[in-house]
């Protein structure tokens, strides 16, 4: 539970007056605060999922003197289902976008080396050093792998930052596929 706040019906009048300020005027009808007092409570994350905020709701009813017992609780809770499940399913896109490209821009990487296998060896014949050459290749393949990530991780970035989900992982992941790809680049110019 984050907190618990009591609101006396002066309060709620006050709240009602600030929060809309076009009506605070059919306040002055009144001789006392129209409104009932409240307690809230305020519950964290945590707690969507199990069944405390029920059992609080059925707790709370049984008082002689409570007369109503509201909550948003089944809002709550399919936003809470809604933001977990789009933050999955952007993630295994594209974790499933790393996967399939990795491979392709490898394969894409061979064959341009094979392709250009004489152009390779003419630069050596005419006595420069064709690994300087062969990194460039593996630059500039890797360059699109490189922007189509960033792209793909700006924008569930922005949708995590709507949601007020966590990203990091994420971040950690592109690291991790940016790293393999450099490894298997690697590999490619050792062949």
């Amino acid at each position: 539970m984050d907190k618990v706040v009591y609101v006396s019906k002066e309060m709620a009048k006050v709240e009602f007056a600030e929060r809309f300020p076009k009506y605070s005027g059919l306040l002055s009808i009144f001789q006392k605060s129209p409104f009932p007092q409240n307690i809230e409570l305020r519950f964290n994350e945590k707690s969507l999922g199990n069944h405390l905020i029920n059992d609080l709701t059925d707790f709370f009813s049984r008082f002689p003197f409570v007369s109503n017992v509201q909550h948003n609780y089944t809002s709550a809770l399919q936003i809470y289902r809604l933001r977990k499940s789009i933050i999955l399913v952007g993630f295994w896109i594209f974790v499933s976008f790393l996967i399939l490209y990795i491979p392709l821009n490898l394969s894409f990487m061979r064959s341009i080396f094979a392709r250009e296998k004489k152009l390779f060896d003419l630069v050596e014949y005419l006595g420069y050093e064709k690994r300087g050459l062969e990194i460039t290749f593996v630059v500039a393949s890797a360059i699109p792998l490189v922007l189509v990530s960033f792209i793909i991780l700006a924008v569930f970035n922005q949708i995590a930052k709507m949601l007020h989900i966590p990203f990091y992982p994420v971040y950690l992941l592109l690291l991790f596929f940016l790293l393999l790809q450099l490894i298997f680049s690697v590999d490619v110019l050792e062949k």
